[in-house]
Formats: C-alpha cells, sequence, structure tokens
C-alpha cells in the first residue's frame, strides 16, 4: 500500500539550487507521532525528494520528536527543517547523521537557556 505524500514547497538555498521535498509519514495503526510509532532505539524511516531525487532517512523516534520540536518551535513543517540541515551539511557527512547533530544542539542550546533562565 502506498502512503500518502505531504509536498512541500522548493526552497532556495545557498547553493543556488532549489530543494523539492517529500514527506512520508511514519505510520502504524493510524496516526501516530514518530516518538510513539515503536519501541525505544528502534529506527523510524521516513522518506524525503531533494532536488528531484528520492532519499530515506532512518531515525530513532526520540530524535524524530527533537527534530519535529524544533521545526515547531521555527514555525515551519519538518521538511523545511530537514531541507534546511541537507543545504548546510558537507557532502561527507550523511543527512542521518547531520539531523541528529541538529537534534543534539538544539537539545543543548534549550537547556542552556533554561539554565540562564533559571
Amino acid at each position: 500500500m502506498r502512503r500518502p505524500h505531504t509536498p512541500s514547497p522548493s526552497l532556495p538555498t545557498e547553493r543556488g539550487r532549489d530543494i523539492h521535498a517529500t514527506v512520508t509519514p511514519p505510520y502504524s495503526h493510524g496516526l501516530q507521532s514518530a516518538a510513539r510509532a515503536g519501541p525505544v532505539g528502534m529506527l523510524v524511516k521516513r522518506s524525503f525528494s531533494i532536488a528531484g531525487h528520492r532519499t530515506s532517512v532512518a531515525l530513532e523516534p526520540e530524535f524524530w520528536e527533537a527534530l519535529e520540536q524544533c521545526a515547531r518551535k521555527r514555525e515551519k513543517p519538518l521538511a523545511a527543517l530537514v531541507l534546511e540541515v541537507d543545504a548546510e551539511r558537507t557532502p561527507a557527512r550523511p543527512l542521518a547523521s547531520a539531523l541528529r547533530v541538529r537534534a543534539l544542539r538544539e537539545a543543548v542550546n534549550r537547556q542552556e537557556t533554561e539554565n540562564a533562565c533559571g
């Protein structure tokens, strides 16, 4: 069965090309967030179309949840955040690795902000 795709508008990048994303949301018995899609440590795969090329990214649900929170904080779709990370990464760094690093940096920044304000 084919999963429905949520198209995202093309976004300009610093490389001077447009990136188009198509996100295949995780599904498990209907509508569930990435954090509830499977047991802890289980990888959740999401598919994207970047510059016309189909790619899949498999991350732990906790990383997807952290990235979703980051996207909500910036008031943008998750696909736009993924495209931003893809545009910023070096060719030597895999997309999954770059997404994990972004999630970690966001968590560290959030913790530092909470400590400074508290």
